[in-house]
């Protein structure tokens, strides 16, 4: 699979570190540790408020509704707080009347998902429960402010049965007003760079429940404005994407807590509610969903409707964000080029032509087979005890688990120089 990664959704090439942004993070650094320090405060007191209102209660049962309110108010004060704190002032938030529908018919609110702010403005805007790991129960901080909003979880593998996190996802939705929570889902399943949308799960619209859409827009109109110079050579509202793909980490934060702005609108459109094909096809409303949110995206080059919308991207998924990881692609440190990680273990430099182009079929192919490996592994215990009854050793059944997962080893590791393309 030729893979071009200047026009892929998880390398974010157009917010480079330009003197403008170099000037703005001199100049807001000291007020870093205020800012973390604030951060810490509101973290440290959405857990203590949310475990007070919680209680010793069930939480996997309606809420009273004093404590219930009482868990809403102080998440949308705190995780408010946080945003405001890392520079998104004012989120804007339109379509609140579209919400309230959805919630009394029931809907699901399907989101694009774009960056780790993500998270706290939902939380900020409406407070919903949605689909997430079972570690985040545990986060530090974090995490008693977190099983308060009575999510959904999954394995930390992700390896829940699909079809049983649907159900679980339509139940809660049809009792959403009971529980008096909404219900979020990122169909994407993983975050891109907010141009566009990547194929949808159908795990959210396999129940044929109706979706209030909710999408996402970081900066004001990053298309259109990375065109427009601001001072010193940058742009002044596209000279920082949040969005988180492959980045540096600790200095993609660094460069959001500089900001002197974070613009960031949500717009709640229209409840849709599925016609009878789309009801008997998820596939089918998943993508006439993906289309309605793409449009109202800001253009693009390539976008849908002649690029008045955004992209639809048909070949992207987390398994292709995995696979440039895994052939160590990144974008450079200032975000003006691709280069290859030489210190990735499976990288290859010389693999990534100067047109920005990279083969990706053998780090796809590995990936599917620690996959299938991982699953036989998984499976290991029902089948040595299966085997156990039927007089099959359970060594033969750890055996053929451990060569599966030796198939899935990729031989074919390089090292190399740098490239930067």
């Amino acid at each position: 699979m030729i893979y071009d990664t200047r026009a892929s959704p998880f390398l974010v090439l157009d917010a480079p570190f330009t003197r403008w942004e170099r000037v703005k993070f001199v100049c807001m650094l000291p007020l870093l540790p205020l800012k973390l320090a604030v951060i810490l405060f509101f973290a440290l007191a959405v857990g203590v408020l949310n475990a007070f209102f919680t209680g010793a209660c069930d939480l996997s049962k309606p809420l009273p509704r004093w404590r219930r309110r009482g868990v809403a108010a102080s998440s949308r004060m705190c995780t408010g707080a946080i945003l405001a704190t890392a520079g998104f002032l004012r989120p804007r938030v339109k379509g609140r009347d579209h919400l309230r529908q959805g919630l009394r018919d029931g809907a699901v609110v399907v989101a694009n998902h774009v960056s780790y702010a993500d998270a706290f403005a939902v939380v900020a805007a409406f407070c919903p429960c949605g689909i997430t790991l079972e570690y985040t129960k545990t986060i530090p901080l974090l995490g008693p402010g977190i099983r308060a909003l009575q999510n959904i979880y999954v394995s930390n593998d992700g390896a829940s049965e699909q079809g049983g996190a649907a159900r679980a996802v339509g139940d809660r939705a049809e009792r959403s007003a009971e529980f008096d929570v909404p219900v979020i889902v990122f169909p994407e399943g993983t975050l891109s760079d907010g141009k566009g949308l990547l194929r949808f799960k159908t795990g959210a619209f396999a129940a044929g429940r109706p979706v209030v859409p909710l999408v996402m827009r970081y900066g004001r109109g990053r298309a259109a404005a990375s065109a427009a110079p601001g001072p010193l050579g940058g742009a002044l509202d596209a000279s920082f994407s949040p969005a988180w793909g492959i980045v540096p980490m600790p200095f993609h934060l660094l460069r959001m807590l500089t900001q002197l702005f974070n613009p960031l609108e949500m717009e709640f459109l229209p409840v849709y509610r599925p016609s009878d094909a789309e009801r008997a096809s998820p596939r089918l409303y998943a993508e006439s969903v993906r289309l309605l949110m793409a449009r109202a995206l800001p253009g693009v080059p390539g976008g849908v409707d002649g690029g008045r919308g955004g992209r639809l991207y048909d070949l992207d998924d987390r398994m292709s964000m995995m696979a440039l990881e895994r052939a160590g692609v990144r974008p450079t440190w200032d975000g003006r080029a691709v280069e290859v990680d030489a210190s990735v273990p499976t990288a290859d430099a010389a693999a990534l032509g100067a047109d920005g182009k990279i083969d990706l079929g053998p780090h796809l192919a590995a990936l599917a087979a620690e996959a299938e490996a991982k699953r036989l592994r998984r499976g290991q215990g029902g089948a040595a005890a299966a085997a156990a009854g039927a007089g099959v050793g359970a060594a033969d059944v750890v055996a053929a688990a451990g060569a599966a997962a030796g198939a899935g080893a990729d031989a074919a590791a390089g090292g190399g120089a740098k490239k930067v393309v």
